[in-house]
């Protein structure tokens, strides 16, 4: 998201939570490019020990942080850029998505951001998802995703009538496409769907 960090005066380390200590007491400053390399070909590394099939996927945060103002808004982002450019050299296996981007040249337009013209925008956002899902999940995957996405929106949809014959109907329509799909991927847990199409959470 950024590459502006904060540190302590009296030693240097960088924080991630200041614990509401007195703002007196840190530092601002950017982070050079490689410094953001040398932790992330650690981070690889290790990992890699691990599980040496992963891929990894970098992005930049499109939401600006305004905090320094706008120059130092882009040089953050432009350091962010040049270090991920860097690690795509250094490994096969990490791919780049252009989040970033797709605001700044698809999109560019405010009214796809939020009231605050900082952060992104639901539709926005809906229109960068839906780019990331068509780069990255395959059909199945889509299939799979649509399918759970139909169960969270019967689940939180309010009958206008309760008990009637035709929402008990509905309940038990939505509990056999559960079952089926549990049936279908038994690794992805629908228990709390399977609960309450089945009213077994009484």
């Amino acid at each position: 998201g950024t590459s502006w960090v904060f540190h302590k005066k009296y030693n240097g380390r960088v924080v991630s939570n200041c614990h509401q200590a007195p703002p007196a007491l840190f530092e601002s400053r950017l982070l050079r490019v490689g410094d953001i390399v040398r932790m992330y070909v650690l981070l690889i590394q290790e990992v890699a020990a691990v599980n040496p099939g992963l891929e990894w996927i970098f992005t930049v945060s499109p939401v600006r942080h305004w905090k320094n103002g706008p120059q130092a808004n882009q040089l953050s982002k432009a350091t962010l850029l040049l270090a991920i450019s860097e690690l795509k050299e250094k490994f096969e296996n990490i791919d780049y998505f252009p989040a970033y981007e797709i605001f700044m040249d698809d999109l560019r337009d405010y009214r796809f951001y939020a009231d605050d013209m900082l952060h992104p925008g639901t539709q926005g956002i809906e229109y960068t998802w839906k780019k990331f899902t068509e780069t990255y999940l395959s059909d199945q995957t889509m299939a799979i995703m649509r399918a759970v996405e139909e169960l969270i929106r019967a689940k939180n949809h309010r009958p206008r009538n309760p008990g009637s014959a035709e929402h008990m109907d509905f309940k038990k329509n939505m509990c056999l496409k559960a079952n089926s799909l549990a049936e279908r991927h038994p690794y992805i847990d629908l228990s709390e769907f399977l609960d309450f199409f089945s009213d077994r959470e009484a």
